[in-house]
């Protein structure tokens, strides 16, 4: 269930689509800059969707994000390293990327076909940024590792139940 959602941009499509643009792209070029470039990769609606909402319930004005941030389509105007990023975007990709994460390594606990470990190792400098990040914010992971732990049982337990 990672990256199922899509915008319904309605009947208002322009100043939507800006809007929606504007989270995009500022989700992604966080991404980029907090966990590289590489992590770009796994940029969902998902986690779009929840800047968006972050971003409305603090007040957010996108117009006085940085000229980085706000710009649409143009992936390769990234903010400086040193430029703060508005707290939703900041937060959304964390959360992108710690799904991500969990994606993964669900894939490898399911289907335990090489490919996922290998895709890992690849991302795992982006992975163990993101859990500095978590720590930093004071959020403590370990419970929700404990349950992807436990899911491949409760998997099991849901088969042989509706069987």
């Amino acid at each position: 269930m990672f990256g199922l959602s899509r915008p319904d941009l309605g009947a208002n499509h322009m100043h939507l689509y800006q809007i929606h643009r504007k989270h995009y792209c500022g989700t992604c070029k966080t991404i980029g800059k907090n966990y590289g470039h590489k992590a770009r990769l796994f940029l969902n609606f998902d986690a779009v969707f929840l800047a968006e909402i972050l971003s409305l319930l603090d007040g957010d004005d996108t117009q006085s994000w940085s000229k980085a941030h706000q710009a649409i389509n143009q992936c390769w105007v990234m903010p400086k390293k040193a430029e703060q990023s508005p707290f939703a975007l900041e937060y959304a990709a964390a959360i992108n990327v710690l799904l991500a994460e969990l994606k993964v390594l669900d894939n490898i606990q399911d289907s335990q076909k090489w490919r996922w470990s290998v895709l890992q190792r690849i991302f795992s400098k982006s992975f163990r940024k993101v859990q500095a990040q978590f720590k930093e914010w004071s959020v403590d992971l370990d419970y929700i590792h404990q349950l992807l732990k436990e899911q491949q049982s409760r998997e099991i337990r849901s088969t042989v139940v509706f069987s």
